[in-house]
């Protein structure tokens, strides 16, 4: 995860004194520091954009009570919307252009809004309802995309465990393989060996037998030459 040191939007750019606050959130699998518009325009689907209520977990409105933007995946409630709804409808951030979430308050005073003097200092100014529903709807997508960061990590985290016992149980299967094959291969030695002395005595006792054989022919020869 990204640092909270980080003190501009790490994608619009705006620092943190002009925006107020970042969000930590998810995008495409890469934790960000986000400011509230990037939040809400990377997040359009999960949220009315007339109303800001945000629907949990990517659960939109009935089909029956939600209108579709024409050029974008954004969806608002048909109670939200003021005139006739038509099959080119688009929702306030593709009909303006220069439509923004929340009103950023310029870069004097403030610094980064972390302090309980840069909050009172907040508190006096000027917000309007539309900019602080738009905090709040960029904090609750926020909270929701780092509880799915959170869960699929778990996941992960549980995968590799699983995966860690597995291989340890082939591990272990493999040391006693192994073990079995040593012992085999000793017990097979062993009787090698022994065999091999079976037969060293053996042929032990016929050289007794041969050498007893030519001592019998050669004895009388040499007591004849002695005579």
């Amino acid at each position: 995860m990204q640092s909270n040191s980080i003190s501009h939007c790490q994608e619009c750019g705006i620092t943190q004194s002009e925006c107020w606050i970042l969000h930590n959130v998810r995008v495409k699998a890469s934790f960000r520091r986000l400011c509230t518009n990037c939040v809400l325009r990377n997040n359009i689907s999960r949220f009315c954009p007339v109303c800001f209520d945000v629907y949990d977990d990517s659960t939109a409105p009935p089909s029956h009570q939600r209108v579709m933007c024409f050029r974008c995946p954004s969806i608002s409630h048909l109670s939200c919307i003021s005139f006739r709804f038509s099959s080119t409808f688009l929702c306030p951030l593709c009909s303006d252009p220069s439509f923004t979430f929340f009103d950023c308050f310029g870069s004097g005073g403030l610094g980064l809004c972390q302090s309980e003097y840069a909050v009172a200092t907040l508190a006096g100014r000027d917000i309007s309802g539309k900019s602080a529903k738009a905090v709040v709807a960029a904090a609750r997508v926020a909270a929701q995309s780092m509880r799915r960061a959170a869960a699929d990590a778990r996941a992960v985290a549980e995968m590799k465990i699983k995966n860690a016992a597995f291989a340890k149980k082939q591990a272990t299967l493999a040391l006693e393989r192994l073990a079995y094959l040593e012992l085999e291969e000793k017990d097979g030695n062993e009787h090698a060996n022994s065999n091999g002395d079976a037969v060293a005595g053996e042929m032990t006792v016929e050289e007794q037998k041969l050498q007893d054989w030519i001592s019998s022919i050669l004895e009388p020869k040499m007591r004849n030459q002695t005579q």
